[in-house]
């Protein structure tokens, strides 16, 4: 009996251990794929960076219920206690976001013909998920909860605005180059157009 009564409590709790994994593991493949969907909508709506920032903000605000997806495109971040469920597992939250993050277009300075980008743009969140949530005591207060990020980094992806500038840029040096005699900086510039052909999507 007795040692029946120490091997049942180490059962449980490897249960208890290996269904809290089970959870946090589809709560971080539901996360990740959140981001890459937003990522994926932020990509495809190309033709300004505000409806960029909207499209990914939407996307994120279908996955994670309460997120106000005009707020998050304006301003680039919000935080909060936002809840994750899955009912087929538990009525209660499965995970709790607290920080969502999706590029928003003042990270972008368009000039002519070009964009300067933040070394860093993704779009993600930060969230802690419920682990062992069963009384253990004060020793194993840290295995209370995981806590977790998910992010999708963007590529090169150009937008509409980019491409238009870029090529007036590139017509502006054609143009003032070729038919310009008396400007040698503008025909130095349009000898060496190829230069100005970036691998930008464009």
């Amino acid at each position: 009996m007795i040692e029946f009564l120490f091997v049942s409590l180490l059962f449980v709790f490897m249960l208890a251990l290996t269904f809290n994994a089970v959870i946090a593991m589809s709560v971080q493949q539901y996360l990740s794929y959140a981001a890459f969907m937003a990522a994926r909508a932020y990509q495809a709506g190309t033709e300004t960076p505000a409806n960029q920032s909207a499209n990914a903000a939407a996307t994120l605000a279908r996955f994670v219920s309460g997120v106000n997806a005009a707020t998050l495109a304006s301003s680039g971040q919000v935080s909060g206690n936002f809840e994750v469920r899955f009912p087929m597992f538990s009525a209660k939250p499965v995970a709790i976001v607290r920080n969502l993050v999706v590029p928003k277009p003042a990270m972008y300075s368009y000039g002519s013909g070009g964009v300067v980008e933040s070394s860093d743009v993704y779009i993600g969140m930060e969230f802690d998920v419920a682990f062992v949530s069963i009384p253990l005591g004060p020793s194993f207060n840290g295995l209370q909860k995981l806590s977790l990020e998910a992010k999708s980094y963007l590529g090169r992806e150009p937008t509409q605005m980019e491409c238009e500038g870029f090529f007036e840029k590139f017509y502006g040096y054609y143009v003032n180059g070729i038919n310009d005699p008396t400007n040698p900086t503008g025909r130095a510039k349009a000898a060496n157009l190829y230069l100005n052909m970036d691998d930008n999507g464009c």
